[in-house]
C-alpha cells in the first residue's frame, strides 16, 4: 500500500458508477481503479473502499428523521423537529467509540450551521450482556471451543481431565449461543421476549435459563386462560373486594408506568403478573362486571409492550375492533392510591401473615373462628406523641415525661413505658395508619369478609375494651391482637 502524494490531494471520485446494490460501486469503474505508483510508476491499482464504516454510522441517525428526503443528505428542519435523539441503547463497546464519532459529526455540523443542537443523544443505557454455561478447564483455566473437548466422556481433549460447566458471555466460538429461530418456534417470539425483559433489567448481565424460558411459556399460557375465564358470579353494590381491586389496578398502573420511563423493564413486568393473580382471585367471588372488565382490559395495555402479539389477539377476543397497539395508555388516579390507604391495606397484609405465623407456630393447621382485637384509642394517642417527639429528637425519658403529665394516662405507665421503648428501638415499625380505633376497627370490620374468604372461617372484629380476652392487651395501633379457635 501506497500513500498518494500531498500534491495529488484530493483524489475526486469518478462518474459513471454502476450503482447495482451489491458490491462497490467503484470497482464497476476501470478508469478509477487503474492507475500508477506514485513512487516508482509501475502499474497499480487504487483503493475503492473509502470510507470506513463508521463514517455512515456517525450520522445515519439524522437520515432517519426523513428517509424519503431526495434533495440532498437531510432536510433539516425536520431534523431540527425529531433531533435530538431521547434515547440511545447500545452494548458498552459503543460508549467510546460510535459515540465518540456521533458527537464529532454532530458538533460539526454545528458549527458549520447546519444543524442546531449540541448533542446526537440526550440518554445512553449500556445493555448487559447475555450469559449462558459453556465447558470450562480447570487445569488450564480457559474455557474449550467445541473442538476441544468430548461432550461423551465430559473431558478436555488437551489435558485428558474432566471439564466442569461454568457461565460466561455468549460466544458462536464457544458454542454457548441460543438460536432465537428455536425459541420462537418452539415457544412463540412473546415467550422469548417476556423471558429477556423479565429476567433482568436491560443495564444488568443475564442469565439464560431454559427453565426460565419454559416458566415464562407457562406464565403466557395461564395469562392467555385467565382473559377468557368468565367470573363466578357479578354484583352490582360495591364490597370490599371492589375496593382492594380498585386500589391494586391503579397502583399497578403507576408502578408499571412509571418503570417503563425508566427503563427498568423487569420492575415493569412484575407487577403486572402479581395483579393478574389477584384479578384471578377476585373473578373466582362475585364480581362487579364492569370493574373486572376494564381490569382485564388495563392488564393487556399494560403488557402489549412486552408481549404484543398474544395481547393483540386477547384484545380481539375481548370484542376490540382496533387494535391494542393504538390503544391510550392507562391513566391512575392518586386519590385511589394515596399513601394513607396504601398503609391500610399493607396493614391488612400483615395480620394475613401473622395469621400464618401464628399457625406455624402452634401448628395450627385449621380454625373454624377468628377474632381481631383492635387497641383502645390511648394507645393510638401514645404512638403518636412518641413518634411525633421522637422525630424532634426526644429521648425516652423526655417522651415519658411529657405523656405522664396527662392524668388519664399515669395510670397506664407501665404500658406505656413498654409502647415507648417499643417506638424509640424501631420508629418505622410501629406507625399506624389509622387515626384511632375507631377508623382501624370501621377498617377491619369491612375488611373482615376477605380475611374469612381466605383462611376460610368466620371473623369477628371487637374493640380491646369490649373484649375480656387475655390476650387482648397485646393489641397494638395498627395491629389487632388476633385470637384463632
Amino acid at each position: 500500500m501506497v500513500p498518494v502524494k500531498f500534491e495529488d490531494l484530493p483524489v475526486k471520485l469518478p462518474k459513471g458508477c454502476k450503482f447495482t446494490g451489491t458490491g462497490n460501486p467503484l470497482e464497476s469503474n476501470p478508469d478509477f481503479v487503474k492507475t500508477s505508483c506514485p513512487n516508482c510508476g509501475h502499474p497499480a491499482k487504487r483503493e475503492t473502499d473509502t470510507m470506513d464504516t463508521f463514517v455512515d454510522s456517525s450520522w445515519y441517525f439524522f437520515r432517519y428523521t426523513c428517509p424519503d428526503y431526495n434533495k440532498g443528505p437531510v432536510d433539516w428542519d425536520r431534523l431540527g423537529y425529531w433531533g435530538p435523539v431521547d434515547q440511545y441503547i447500545g452494548g458498552i463497546e459503543h460508549a467510546i467509540l460510535h459515540l465518540l464519532y456521533a458527537r464529532f459529526f454532530t458538533k460539526v455540523m454545528r458549527d458549520i450551521g447546519i444543524q442546531k443542537f449540541d448533542e446526537p443523544f440526550k440518554a445512553l443505557l449500556c445493555q448487559g450482556m447475555v450469559n449462558k454455561e459453556a465447558p470450562y478447564c480447570e487445569h488450564d483455566n480457559l474455557f474449550l471451543t467445541p473442538t476441544d473437548y468430548d461432550p461423551k466422556k465430559e473431558t478436555c481433549k488437551k489435558c485428558g481431565q474432566k471439564y466442569v460447566m461454568k457461565s460466561t458471555i455468549m460466544s458462536k466460538s464457544l458454542g454457548n449461543v441460543v438460536v432465537p429461530a428455536e425459541i420462537v418456534n418452539k415457544f412463540g417470539a412473546d415467550t422469548a421476549r417476556l423471558f429477556i425483559l423479565s429476567i433482568s433489567n436491560p443495564e444488568k448481565e443475564l442469565e439464560w435459563s431454559d427453565q426460565g424460558v419454559d416458566r415464562c411459556f407457562r406464565l403466557l399460557n395461564r395469562l392467555w386462560e385467565f382473559i377468557l375465564e368468565k367470573p363466578a358470579a357479578t354484583h352490582k353494590n360495591k364490597n370490599i373486594f371492589d375496593e382492594h381491586i380498585e386500589f391494586l389496578l391503579h397502583k399497578t398502573i403507576k408502578e408499571s408506568t412509571e418503570c417503563l420511563d425508566t427503563l427498568n423493564l423487569r420492575d415493569a413486568i412484575t407487577p403486572l403478573f402479581m395483579f393478574m393473580d389477584q384479578l384471578r382471585n377476585y373473578g373466582s367471588l362475585s364480581v362487579r362486571a364492569a370493574l373486572y372488565k376494564k381490569c382485564k382490559e388495563t392488564l393487556l395495555l399494560l403488557l402489549a409492550p412486552h408481549v404484543p402479539h398474544i395481547c393483540e389477539e386477547l384484545w380481539e377476543r375481548l370484542g376490540k375492533q382496533d387494535f391494542i397497539s393504538l390503544g391510550v395508555w392507562p391513566s391512575w388516579n392518586p386519590k385511589m392510591i394515596d399513601e394513607q390507604l396504601e398503609r391500610k391495606w399493607i396493614a391488612l397484609a400483615n395480620i394475613e401473615d401473622d395469621v400464618r405465623n401464628i399457625q406455624k407456630i402452634t401448628k395450627t393447621a385449621d380454625f373454624k373462628n377468628m377474632t381481631l382485637i383492635v387497641a383502645e384509642d390511648w394507645k393510638a394517642q401514645v404512638l403518636r406523641t412518641s413518634l411525633g417527639e421522637f422525630d424532634k429528637g426526644k429521648k425516652q425519658g423526655d417522651i415519658m415525661k411529657l405523656l405522664m403529665q396527662d392524668a388519664t394516662l399515669k395510670p397506664k405507665g407501665k404500658q406505656i413505658n413498654g409502647i415507648v421503648d417499643r417506638v424509640v428501638k424501631n420508629p418505622g415499625k410501629y406507625s399506624s395508619p389509622f387515626t384511632g380505633q375507631e377508623d382501624e376497627f370501621a377498617f377491619l370490620d369491612a375488611a373482615k369478609e376477605m380475611l374469612a374468604h381466605k383462611f376460610n372461617c368466620s371473623i369477628i372484629v371487637i374493640k380491646e375494651q369490649e373484649s375480656g380476652n387475655a390476650k387482648a392487651g397485646q393489641a397494638f395501633p395498627g395491629k389487632p391482637a388476633i385470637v384463632l379457635q
